[in-house]
């Protein structure tokens, strides 16, 4: 009976984690100039911007295997006609606003960050 139920719980992990990493999502975005995200600037390079499903999301920036900035964000699903940025000028730079990938926007308008160093 011990094993039935070891087993039982182990397959129970094994769906809840399948299900939380098919919820996340990645993709690549290329910034020539640096921009502002909340309260990093990201220096100008391609980065992996990661995050998860849901209204509300951490969104990661990184490069390679550093996390660069963590960001709160409001996240659309929704069909997007091409990758774009949407930005704002300021008197220290460009500020990132969103980010429109293919299947979803990222809103960052309103945000603070956390920067990393992993």
């Amino acid at each position: 009976m011990k094993k039935i139920i070891a087993l039982l719980i182990t397959l129970v992990s094994l769906q809840i984690f399948s299900f939380a990493a098919a919820a996340a999502k990645s993709e690549s975005i290329t910034f020539y100039e640096p921009i502002t995200v909340a309260s990093s600037t990201l220096p100008a390079g391609t980065y992996t911007v990661s995050w998860t499903e849901g209204s509300t999301a951490n969104v990661t920036f990184s490069q390679g295997k550093k996390n660069v900035a963590t960001v709160p964000a409001t996240v659309v699903v929704k069909k997007n006609p091409d990758t774009a940025i949407q930005a704002s000028k300021s008197e220290t730079g460009k500020k990132l606003q969103e980010i429109d990938f293919k299947n979803a926007s990222l809103n960052f308008r309103g945000t603070e960050t956390t920067r990393s160093g992993n």
